[in-house]
């Protein structure tokens, strides 16, 4: 009866995260807290191995959402952090239910292939996202989190029997492909090579053979057949093209920045998620969104310190040194998926989504081994019960500030065209008695105009709380920095310029072209953000034959 009621509990639980998808979507982030938080409760009262070294590294991002520089940015991303170490504490209770999580696994990345189906022959999108879209604008969907989200499944695929590897392994691949993600590509090949390594060595006969040819003819089959209905350039993983260099170029600007400030200061601790805001001291080129710097180890050293870097550190070797990479191994498969899992978030982090680092992290706890700290076992039971109320204690936190702040939240968007076209005529008239014959633009007029823009422009969740608790003054001053290192970033300077035939700024056309491409690829959502309006503007005013692309681009991601 137990048994059936914790196999319940996890199919609810695991298709609940999948679907309220988005970056931190706040029900997906208490469901997964409370269902830690539960299970860490009955383990209070278990005999097995509980952990207790992992309160450590839990009290230090406790810590770090106290102290951080950001006014808490992190809140949900800490809440969810904690909650992800805390599952090795776990590890028996997921360890006895792997076989069914495989499953349950199996049956998502089914359900999600024929949505991702769906959603490229008959949406107007050209990659797939399954259930990975955002949780208040349903126009920004994240297709290389829906692409990790395979490549983790896949780390599972040794606990199912070899017809249901083989559909998973076809299901992953389709899902993969839709999303044209060449980061999970790689990754996703890594792993088949594995596979195919384990079954040659193992099982060589020629049945054996045969399925994995019939394999590989049916996803071969399917490729053509996709690319021939859509009869045109929808499906595009040649690794080439504009697209491609600009989402290297955006990497390598974010590598760029987060290296900046953690050669700046190694031991400061901005705060979870703060990358965005500290980011922009470093930035000379157009202002983005990018939420992160693209790379789990410059993420967590640059947002957390090099407090959290040697504890994870710790964590991270401890695993590393319990997989074991033969082909004889049972863990073999396993481990495989672990180093694609990590590989991809070298280049693309995308555990900022409940569901992939809920599941990463259960492999992870398959792997890790107990440290053997004589204090801490000897008060392991009091330290898991502690470690239970800190989950209990940041998730209701958290779970108040969002009641608190919704209704806040929803006027201030019902608000929002009001006060910025308020905003934007005030600015105009401060703008028209500024000199602008000057190459470098007042930098008064530069903070008047950040101060408003930035207040107004916070985004959902994070706003309400904002208002609340006050915007930090570095982060209005970091994006002054940032356009005094380049007046480009904001196009109502470049509109008010070509208005007053001002010189400095009238041959545009360059950064017109640069800039379409960051929209018609909609790099870190900027066809989402009031600029590309006034790029449109300053398009029409120039009579630049660009204005209808970027107004399709604007169309396409408009909310």
């Amino acid at each position: 009866m137990i048994n059936k009621f914790s196999k319940l509990i996890l199919t609810g639980s695991l298709l609940s995260l999948s679907i309220l998808n988005g970056i931190y979507n706040p029900k997906a982030v208490l469901i997964f807290s409370l269902l830690i938080g539960i299970l860490l409760i009955k383990k209070i009262f278990d005999k097995q191995s509980k952990n207790p070294e992992i309160l450590i590294i839990n009290i230090y991002l406790l810590a770090s959402l106290l102290l951080s520089n950001y006014a808490n940015l992190g809140h949900r991303e800490i809440t969810v952090l904690i909650a992800a170490f805390s599952i090795i504490s776990l590890k028996d209770f997921f360890l006895k239910h792997k076989e069914f999580i495989a499953k349950v696994l199996l049956f998502i990345c089914g359900i999600q292939l024929i949505l991702s189906l769906y959603q490229v022959f008959n949406l107007e999108i050209t990659r797939a996202y399954g259930f990975f879209i955002d949780s208040f604008n349903t126009k920004i969907y994240f297709p290389n989190a829906f692409a990790l989200f395979n490549i983790i499944s896949l780390g599972f695929i040794s606990s199912l029997n070899s017809k249901t590897q083989k559909l998973l392994l076809t299901f992953s691949f389709l899902n993969i492909y839709l999303s044209q993600s060449r980061g999970g590509l790689i990754a996703y090949f890594i792993i088949l090579l594995a596979y195919l390594i384990l079954e040659f060595k193992n099982k060589l006969n020629k049945k054996n053979i045969l399925e994995n040819l019939i394999l590989i003819i049916i996803v071969c089959v399917s490729i053509f057949a996709i690319n021939q209905h859509l009869n045109k350039d929808k499906i595009n993983i040649n690794f080439q093209g504009t697209s491609k260099l600009t989402s290297i170029d955006g990497r390598i600007d974010s590598f760029h920045y987060g290296l900046k400030q953690i050669i700046a200061n190694p031991f400061e601790i901005n705060g979870s998620n703060s990358f965005q805001e500290f980011s922009k001291k470093h930035q000379v080129k157009w202002l983005s969104n990018a939420p992160h710097p693209h790379n789990f180890f410059i993420k967590y050293w640059s947002e957390l310190g090099l407090g959290f870097i040697i504890l994870f550190s710790i964590f991270a070797i401890n695993v590393l040194t319990n997989l074991n990479l033969k082909p004889s191994s049972p863990k073999f498969l396993e481990s495989v998926g672990i180093i694609s899992i990590i590989f991809h978030n070298s280049i693309d982090y995308n555990l900022n989504f409940p569901i992939n680092i809920a599941l990463f992290f259960i492999l992870l706890s398959f792997n890790y081994k107990s440290i053997n700290i004589k204090y801490f076992k000897k008060y392991k039971t009091q330290i898991i019960t502690v470690n239970a109320i800190l989950i209990i204690i940041v998730s209701s936190s958290f779970l108040y500030k969002y009641q608190k702040y919704r209704n806040l939240r929803d006027t201030i968007n019902s608000n929002f065209e009001y006060q910025n076209f308020n905003f934007e005529n005030s600015i105009l008239l401060q703008l028209q008695n500024a000199n602008y014959h000057k190459e470098t633009i007042p930098e008064e007029n530069i903070n008047y105009f950040i101060e408003k823009s930035y207040n107004l422009n916070l985004n959902n969740f994070e706003l309400a709380k904002y208002y609340k608790d006050k915007v930090p003054n570095k982060s209005k001053k970091f994006i002054s920095e940032a356009i005094r290192l380049n007046s480009r970033n904001n196009w109502d300077f470049y509109k008010f310029a070509v208005e007053n035939n001002i010189e400095t700024y009238r041959n545009i056309h360059k950064e017109l072209d640069q800039y379409l491409t960051l929209a018609e690829n909609n790099i870190h959502y900027t066809s989402n953000s009031n600029n590309i309006k006034t790029a449109i503007e300053v398009c029409k005013l120039i009579k630049h034959n660009i204005c209808n692309k970027l107004e399709a681009a604007q169309e396409k991601f408009k909310k």
